[in-house]
């Protein structure tokens, strides 16, 4: 009998859909109706339809956005893969400038695209962590693992460089090296990578060579 009542409360509210469509709760109640029937597909588009409403209505980002969390939360809930949730959500937390809660939401959610496979929306996702922490040697590696799965070569290797560039700068020349070796099995006829691990291959040999103590006799 409750299901009978929700059923047609959902009949009711669409038959006025039209003269509602600038009003996100409108939408987010409708998705809460189909989410009680467990009709998850409909109860999806009606929050999305939510989120797009709250923006068309003027909202600014990082303002009263206790109801834009809630419904992000709710579809990735319901659908851990929404692209829509998590890209809007990142926006809000950079928008209150809560930007390692973005960076943790757009890693996490990278690596579960890559569990779905869905390779090429996951570096996007690393890309926009990497927008907020450019310097994260972990989130760059896993960039380059899926770039070179994905056979872009030219890009896997700018991976590469930047990797070596951080390694250096830290002083990890056997990093470094190790990047630009990978770069030129890659690569092999770009003189730019040649030259650079020529020049990697010197420093780690003047790093290598033991200090000489001279005694004046």
């Amino acid at each position: 009998m409750k299901d009978f009542f929700i059923k047609r409360k959902i009949e009711k509210y669409e038959q006025h859909l039209d003269e509602h469509l600038d009003d996100p709760l409108y939408f987010k109640k409708l998705g809460d109706l189909c989410l009680q029937l467990s009709r998850t597909e409909p109860a999806i588009e009606y929050y999305q339809d939510a989120i797009d409403a709250y923006y068309q209505d003027n909202s600014r980002v990082g303002e009263g956005n206790d109801f834009i969390f809630e419904i992000c939360w709710k579809l990735l809930e319901i659908d851990p893969l929404n692209t829509l949730a998590c890209g809007t959500l990142g926006q809000e937390y950079c928008g209150l400038g809560e930007f390692d809660e973005a960076i943790t939401l757009y890693k996490t959610f990278a690596s579960k695209l890559i569990e779905a496979a869905q390779y090429d929306d996951a570096i996007v996702y690393f890309r926009n962590a990497l927008v907020l922490q450019p310097d994260d040697i972990e989130v760059r590696q896993n960039c380059f693992s899926l770039l070179w799965h994905l056979r872009r070569k030219e890009e896997a290797v700018q991976e590469l460089r930047k990797i070596a560039e951080l390694a250096e700068k830290t002083e990890n020349i056997t990093k470094a090296l190790e990047c630009y070796n990978k770069a030129v099995n890659i690569m092999p006829s770009d003189s730019e990578l040649q030259t650079e691990l020529k020049r990697l291959k010197q420093l780690a040999g003047n790093v290598e060579k033991p200090l000489r103590l001279v005694v004046n006799k």
